[in-house]
């Protein structure tokens, strides 16, 4: 196996093969912002994206090449303020892993019902659309009172009818219908799947809890999980998990733990 610098000294011989294999059209396919695109470049060479940046040698051979394009006219000169912040350190952006994971969670949820009729309307002259189609499962994630709204509220979305200032319709689990208004539309989701902290003070017939050992995992939100069902409970893990969280020394005896260790008792850690 490689080490760190026989891998490095790998990936710039794979860089300059590339290189050399590239028309000045090829290079043009992959510009993005002004430069190429790093994540196109890594993928050729077959490397990791963040090497682009670690590996000084590589890292070098890239920017050349990027000048030797704009010498050319293949990439657009770089302005003044992007030449003086071309060194500078760039701001880290600790959300980027959350919004691919929220984006692929989406993507996997929108994928239930594809061929739903779109949540279409317009809107101070223009149209748009939102990823929501009908007879989705719509979970609200503001209070609106006013409306009948909680957060958490879980309904179905029955109609896609657009009319003023009224963009469709959501009948919640209640019965109750909501119009879909603006203030509405902003704090509506698929709801295919919701966290526990989501789904207090709601039930359901059949619920599924993926128990996992970590810091907001205890007693009290198992409990709050298990009383969520009203009438079948799949609990998906570890029994080992399942009997450190139930077994753990509380800081004081209630009716949540006595019930919780007769629950895991009984139960004889069915995990499924």
């Amino acid at each position: 196996m490689a080490n760190g610098q026989q891998k490095a000294q790998q990936n710039l011989d794979a860089f300059e093969v590339w290189r050399v294999t590239q028309t000045d059209d090829d290079f043009k396919q992959i510009i993005f912002r002004g430069q190429l695109n790093r994540g196109e470049v890594a993928k050729a060479i077959g490397c990791g994206k963040s090497a682009l940046n670690q590996n000084p040698a590589l890292k070098e051979a890239l920017l050349a090449l990027e000048d030797k394009l704009r010498d050319k006219g293949v990439l657009p000169p770089l302005t003044e303020s992007a030449k003086k912040d071309a060194d500078k350190p760039k701001q880290y952006d600790n959300t980027a892993n959350r919004k691919l994971l929220d984006s692929k969670r989406v993507s996997a949820l929108e994928a239930v019902n594809p061929n739903g009729d779109r949540l279409e309307f317009e809107m101070h002259g223009e149209r748009f659309f939102q990823n929501l189609r009908l007879n989705d499962a719509i979970l609200f994630t503001q209070n609106h009172y006013d409306k009948g709204i909680q957060n958490g509220s879980l309904g179905t979305l029955t109609s896609v009818e657009s009319s003023g200032e009224s963009y469709g319709e959501v009948t919640l689990d209640t019965g109750d219908i909501i119009e879909v208004t603006q203030p509405v539309l902003d704090c509506m989701e698929l709801g295919y799947a919701i966290t526990l902290h989501k789904a207090q003070g709601s039930q359901f017939p059949r619920i599924i809890i993926a128990v996992q050992k970590g810091k907001i995992v205890d007693r009290a939100w198992l409990y709050t999980a298990i009383t969520r069902a009203e009438a079948e409970i799949h609990i998906v893990g570890s029994s080992d998990d399942l009997r450190v969280i139930t077994e753990a020394t509380a800081t004081h005896i209630n009716e949540t733990a006595i019930w919780l260790n007769c629950y895991a008792k009984t139960s004889k850690a069915a995990v499924d």
